[in-house]
């Protein structure tokens, strides 16, 4: 789409379209600061299995003990490590929904879909890549996401390697549609990126291209 062909949409738009069009800037802008939150939340998620790794083998200390006169102190200590434990699987399952350990392509194609459908859209195209290597870090100096190809090359200590999805979705509807199905992809708890938007004007209908990124981090096999 060339500058003059926005030039002649903008102006010919209601004053609707044209409200419409700064909310999806605004949301836009919301959304990337959420997606500044993602290296925090899997730093956590990798702090709670060392120390739930920790707990779990000194419960098995404690459960070795046999002395009796130290035996019901330990007990005590055991109790209170097996609540601890379960708290921290707790939160370990909630950030596996933001970064799951598994690609799950259904479970996004359902996702996307259904929200889709309940935006009042027309999803035309659904299209997703294979699997790739990816190194997520955030620099503070430039306050901004960086997102780079993570083959044959090691993150530093402030970057984490990722599995990234790359995602095309060919929508019609208009804008007050694409709107309601950009929301609904911001409140996904699975950390759904938006990398490009295109719309384009086809016979009188709207046509937007998705361009989408999402991220998985496989399970790492116990030794």
């Amino acid at each position: 789409m060339d500058l003059d062909n926005i030039k002649n949409q903008w102006n010919e738009a209601p004053g609707w379209q044209k409200l419409l069009v700064v909310s999806l800037i605004t949301g836009a802008l919301t959304y990337f600061l959420y997606a500044l939150v993602i290296t925090e939340k899997i730093n956590q998620k990798k702090a709670l299995e060392r120390e739930v790794s920790f707990l779990e083998k000194e419960v098995a200390r404690l459960k070795k003990a046999s002395q009796p006169r130290i035996k019901k102190r330990l007990m005590n200590k055991l109790k209170e490590l097996e609540k601890e434990i379960a708290l921290l699987n707790q939160k370990m399952e909630y950030l596996k929904k933001i970064i799951p350990e598994k690609e799950d392509p259904q479970y996004l194609l359902n996702f996307l879909a259904q929200g889709a459908k309940t935006s009042g859209m027309i999803l035309e195209k659904f299209q997703i890549s294979k699997p790739e290597n990816a190194i997520i870090g955030y620099s503070q100096s430039k306050n901004e996401l960086t997102i780079k190809k993570g083959n044959n090359k090691k993150p530093s200590k402030r970057e984490i390697s990722l599995k990234r999805i790359g995602i095309t979705l060919d929508l019609y509807g208009d804008l007050q549609s694409l709107y309601r199905f950009i929301t609904y992809i911001g409140k996904s708890r699975r950390y759904i990126r938006i990398d490009n938007l295109k719309i384009s004007k086809q016979k009188n209908i709207l046509k937007t291209k998705l361009l989408l990124s999402t991220f998985y981090l496989p399970e790492r096999r116990k030794k």
